[in-house]
């Protein structure tokens, strides 16, 4: 498809030709070949025969024929007609007669090799749209591949009003035969549990269902202990038991999206078998996305607790260092006085209860003790006086079905012990318990002295631990979304085997591994030797003592006809209101467009975007709905509710950035393959599971979150992130270009904590990475429970 510089959207034939098209594209696009033009010249009358010239090259290149009231544009036209020897207009006609025009379509069809679109290729194109609905693709996208379907077997396409509606028609009609489908895999005695989800209680103004799709506040034990029910709960009523066959994973959390969006009300009303099949697939999603927020609540909870015990722990550490600091003097004057050999060993004795008094020699070897005490204890003892709220949650979440990687499986026999504890099935830990996960500074509490395990730190230390066993992917649960296991996030085996040239060839990547190495070497060695042979007349950088010193650029000089042209750019830079500037831009891109949503009538640009100036502004929709005329709060909701999701603003964000890549003016400052990321911060008003203290802005007492943004080297935001202070921000640095090239490869980073302080994962070597692309996917073995004979060992039930 020829690339559109100034695109003009002609709605009802759905062609977009170029304004002012460039030289290439005119000879790629509109060059008539010779027997094009034997075919032209047989039209009578210059009109008649540049007219037939354009349809046959929008024929050739769109796939579909201007209406004919629609035009080419000047600049087209007379590219076209200099090939026909036709003398050059200022203004190009529309059709004169439809007669004509009719007769003038079907000699381009058969001179083009092109058929209509007959009924056959409708009932085959329904078919086909069918099985693309069915992989949950937006009615949109559809469209886009419908069109290249039809156009690689030479159909003239209908109009795109026409066949947009015929698209849209046949998708509903996929969707309904699937909700029945959906609804007859739905477990009978789950129906009346759906049914519940939409009443709203006498004790309540919120339904059951409100609460499955609220987003999590701050991680506190209550908040966890609720969320860890509401997973319990669709445990309890067979939801993990759903298996949906012949339908796409997108799919489903399309429907799964449609409910969240809906109102109980408005679910109330659609019939039995859609609404069950809706909810099915909700409920479904919900159980993945309840658990994700419980793990992630139980990671931000302990990371707060640790962080207060550690505060708590230095506070009492300093103070028993003060104290203890008195009481070495004393004991160490006491020391002198006794081991004087000056004098006789009982005059020695004397003389030291004169000089120290007893009662201060008791007190300094009690400070003494102490200190040596918290030393040992404290930072244990700190943890223990919070286990009562820890253990509002904590039996609960010990509950969940985890899983173990080769070499954790001691992890599982932990977690056995844990949850008979918590049962009241074991008075106390067993002497063998597991201890080896334990960290370094909690393990000589647990086990000190060979005395008996310290329960309540070894509970602790093993919540602490299950959380990086989690991070770092040794734990899993197989029905998390993000704390999946690893191996099912890439390829199998029979499908690598299948897609593995396929894929090398797209990275443009060797099959073997070896010669990718080779490669990386030489490039390696080839760009040290030009560094080091450049150092000696290098004016920014130099060695010294073995070690880089690197120069402050010098400042260029700022000159005054630069400073003049600036303030005359700056006089002739009016200003404008944001809804006329959006309105113009919109002209230009039609980003508006890609605020679609399926099932769903667009409404009208003037409202998107108010809806889109209320959420980019402190304006809110409450107070657009009362400022624009024509637009009510109950537009804005609406719109905000249905077209206004991340899928459809990055499509909107991608129409921008490709209308802005074109621009001759942007080619200027790079070429658009360099991105430039950072985050900003910003303060939370309210409560949120992705809030966190960031004290170098906002103090010790307000939470913030990140807006990580990406820009290319044409000063073009490709994509947006909204992520958590207390998370590194280079984890995001290469996800969108990982998302766009091989969404499968898009998981979440796994990384470890320790306390507070988060630390990336050590990453395998080039080496080691690229034998492993090389040799495919390995599998691990999950283990379900515990080896037998280590739970024997420890007493426990098998």
């Amino acid at each position: 498809m020829p690339a559109a510089a100034s695109p003009r959207q002609l709605r009802r034939s759905g062609v977009i030709l170029p304004e002012d098209p460039s030289d290439e594209e005119l000879a790629r696009n509109w060059t008539l070949s010779e027997s094009d033009q034997r075919e032209v010249l047989l039209c009578r009358g210059e009109e008649n025969r540049r007219r037939f010239a354009l349809q046959l090259c929008v024929l050739r290149w769109y796939g579909r024929l201007l209406e004919p009231e629609e035009t080419a544009p000047v600049r087209v036209a007379n590219y076209v007609g200099a090939q026909l020897a036709l003398p050059p207009v200022l203004f190009v006609g529309g059709a004169r007669r439809a007669a004509t025009e009719t007769e003038y379509a079907e000699r381009i069809r058969r001179h083009l090799g092109y058929v209509r679109f007959h009924p056959d290729l409708q009932r085959e194109l329904t078919n086909w749209v069918a099985e693309r609905t069915l992989e949950g693709i937006s009615v949109e996208e559809v469209t886009q591949q419908a069109e290249r379907w039809l156009r690689a077997r030479c159909v003239v396409l209908p109009r795109a009003v026409v066949f947009a509606r015929l698209l849209a028609t046949q998708c509903r009609r996929a969707q309904r035969g699937l909700y029945a489908v959906l609804a007859q895999q739905v477990p009978a005695a789950l129906l009346p549990e759906m049914d519940a989800l939409l009443e709203i209680p006498e004790s309540s103004n919120r339904s059951h269902l409100f609460r499955l799709k609220e987003y999590p506040p701050e991680g506190k034990p209550d908040t966890i202990a609720v969320f860890l029910e509401n997973y319990t709960w669709l445990k309890q009523i067979g939801t993990a038991e759903i298996r949906f066959r012949g339908c796409h994973p997108a799919l489903i959390r399309q429907f799964a999206w449609s409910v969240r969006r809906n109102d109980v009300w408005h679910l109330r009303e659609y019939p039995d078998e859609k609404r069950h099949a809706l909810l099915a697939c909700f409920l479904v999603e919900a159980l993945k996305t309840i658990l994700d927020h419980s793990i992630e609540m139980n990671d931000q909870y302990l990371i707060g607790m640790c962080r207060r015990s550690e505060h708590a722990f230095e506070s009492d550490l300093i103070e028993a260092r003060k104290r203890a600091r008195h009481g070495n003097e004393q004991v160490l004057a006491a020391m002198e006085i006794l081991l004087d050999s000056s004098r006789p060993r009982s005059e020695a004795l004397n003389r030291l209860f004169q000089e120290i008094p007893e009662e201060d020699l008791q007190q300094a070897v009690t400070d003494c003790r102490a200190l040596r005490h918290v030393e040992l204890f404290g930072y244990a003892e700190a943890l223990e006086s919070r286990l009562s709220h820890l253990n509002r949650y904590q039996p609960q979440f010990f509950e969940l079905p985890f899983e173990a990687q080769r070499g954790s499986e001691l992890m599982l026999v932990a977690l056995h012990v844990a949850r008979h504890l918590y049962r009241g099935e074991l008075v106390s830990l067993p002497a063998d318990a597991p201890v080896s996960f334990v960290e370094a500074d909690l393990r000589a509490p647990i086990k000190h002295d060979e005395g008996p395990l310290r329960q309540h730190t070894w509970q602790i230390a093993l919540g602490l631990s299950v959380r990086d066993h989690l991070q770092s992917g040794d734990l899993y649960l197989t029905e998390s979304r993000n704390h999946g296991h690893f191996w099912n996030l890439v390829y199998d085996q029979a499908r690598w085997e299948q897609e593995r040239q396929q894929g090398f060839a797209l990275l443009s990547l060797p099959v073997s591994a070896d010669p990718a190495l080779q490669h990386l070497e030489l490039e390696l060695n080839k760009v040290a030797a030009e560094a080091r042979q450049g150092l000696p007349t290098n004016p920014f950088a130099a060695v010294r003592q073995e070690r880089l010193k690197l120069k402050q650029q010098d400042r260029l000089e700022v000159l005054e006809s630069t400073e003049q042209l600036r303030r005359l750019f700056k006089s002739l830079l009016g200003r404008i209101r944001i809804e006329h500037l959006l309105r113009e831009v919109d002209d230009r891109c039609r980003f508006t467009e890609a605020l679609r949503c399926a099932g769903r009538t667009a409404p009208s640009r003037a409202v998107l975007l108010a809806t889109l100036i209320a959420h980019g502004t402190n304006l809110g929709i409450s107070a657009m709905g009362y400022s624009a005329e024509g637009i009510t709060v109950d537009m804005l909701r609406q719109a905000s509710q249905w077209f206004f999701n991340e899928e459809t603003l990055k499509a909107a964000n991608k129409m921008l950035v490709d209308y802005h890549y074109h621009l001759p003016l942007a080619g200027l400052w790079g070429t658009g393959r360099r991105s430039s990321s950072d985050g900003q911060r910003f303060l939370l008003r309210q409560s949120s599971l992705l809030g966190a203290f960031y004290p170098r802005y906002f103090g010790y007492y307000d939470q913030a979150l990140s807006v990580y943004s990406h820009l290319s080297d044409q000063l073009s935001v490709c994509s947006n992130q909204v992520i958590s202070c207390r998370k590194h921000e280079s984890l995001r640095a290469l996800r969108p270009a990982v998302e766009r090239y091989h969404p499968a490869a898009a998981v979440p980073p796994h990384r470890y904590r320790r306390r507070d302080r988060p630390h990336l994962c050590p990453l395998p070597s080039a080496r080691d990475r690229v034998h492993a692309a090389h040799q495919g996917p390995a599998r691990s073995v999950a283990v379900q429970a515990g080896p037998p004979s280590e739970l024997r060992r420890i007493g426990l039930p098998v």
